[in-house]
């Protein structure tokens, strides 16, 4: 993936790569509660139309995130796909408070 973006406020607009074929996304975060969601169109075929793919992610904790995923979710054969998982995401401050605690 490779794209540029913008933010306004709680949106953000992106363009570039998408799955190594061209795309552009939208985002929607409510920082109060800890969510966001995305939405991306790629991968523009004649054919069968754009892959679109939505995304919920929530913060539970500090670090912690969970998120859910559909895929082609405009397709009419059963190409559908839905992910659920959950990470670790750290931001700088995070990384350089755990180096000073290493050292």
């Amino acid at each position: 993936n490779l794209q540029i973006g913008r933010k306004f406020n709680n949106w953000g607009l992106r363009v570039g790569l998408i799955d190594s074929t061209g795309g552009l996304g939208v985002d929607y975060n409510l920082y109060h509660l800890g969510l966001s969601s995305t939405l991306e169109a790629y991968d523009f075929d004649k054919d069968l139309g754009a892959a679109l793919r939505f995304a919920l992610e929530y913060r539970v904790w500090n670090i912690m995130y969970a998120k859910a995923t559909a895929e082609d979710i405009l397709s009419k054969e059963d190409d559908q796909e839905y992910t659920l998982s959950a990470g670790l995401k750290f931001t700088d401050e995070d990384l350089a408070a755990l180096f000073g605690l290493a050292i």
